[in-house]
């Protein structure tokens, strides 16, 4: 039993991952094995592999008849590849630029609009506020007036009741 735990503990990485590649050739193997019970999977790969077979081999019987004509005409097709591609890059670059300074132009207006309405609401707030307060002070001005007839009013009336029950 010491022995196995020792075995184990000295697995180099070199093993552990020798033992990773193998379960993965298996699994492999075994889903490769599983999808070609399907008889449309088994036409496609057949089909497939003809059709490599055949590329492969009309390659190689070009090579065979004009191998640098073979290699300048892969490499031509190899440098007009990359061209297009990098037309392709500069392309997506342009476009890439151009969003970004659009979108950026539209956030820092978006920004500023909202930097505006905080501004406007604000103002508006402290205007509301002023006229609370002139709507309060009137309103304690319109008290105190009524407070002050109301107050008249009733020494008027009882100046004006003292006379008469005087007379009466």
């Amino acid at each position: 039993m010491e022995q196995q735990t020792q075995t184990q503990a000295q697995n180099t990485p070199e093993q552990k991952s020798s033992k990773l590649v193998k379960a993965m050739v298996i699994g492999a193997v075994a889903g490769g094995a599983l999808a070609m019970i399907d008889s449309t999977t088994r036409k496609k790969v057949l089909d497939n592999t003809n059709q490599a077979k055949e590329t492969i081999s009309q390659f190689a019987a070009d090579v065979k008849e004009n191998p640098s004509g073979t290699k300048d005409d892969l490499m031509e097709r190899i440098q007009d590849t990359s061209a297009v591609l990098r037309e392709a890059v500069a392309s997506l670059r342009n476009i890439y630029e151009k969003a970004n300074e659009d979108i950026l132009d539209k956030v820092t207006d978006v920004q500023d609009d909202a930097k505006e309405a905080i501004a406007a609401t604000k103002e508006a707030g402290e205007e509301l506020q002023e006229a609370g307060d002139k709507i309060k002070q009137a309103k304690d001005e319109m008290v105190n007036d009524s407070d002050v007839s109301a107050a008249n009013n009733t020494q008027t009336s009882s100046s004006n009741a003292s006379p008469q029950n005087k007379t009466q």
